[in-house]
């Protein structure tokens, strides 16, 4: 692949671990090979700008999870 298209629709997706308090502890790209380094870097901080988010639960106790969520980059 020689780079993104014009108009063309980038997944940069980024995993996270949620702590039992709702901080977020671990950012890393998932590989996808279509993201540029770039990419990877800008959707990585913009996930680490999230203050904090609700645990999860689990028998009503906070635990910690793993969590993706895919960064779009739509290229003009």
């Amino acid at each position: 692949m020689d780079g993104p298209r014009i108009n063309e629709a980038i997944r940069a997706p980024k995993i996270r671990l949620i702590d039992e308090n709702g901080n977020i502890t671990e950012v890393k790209a998932i590989d996808n090979k279509r993201a540029t380094p770039e990419m990877q870097k800008s959707a990585a901080n913009a996930v680490k700008k999230i203050k904090r988010l609700s645990p999860a639960k689990q028998g009503g106790k906070a635990v910690r999870i793993k969590y993706t969520i895919p960064i779009i980059f739509r290229t003009q």
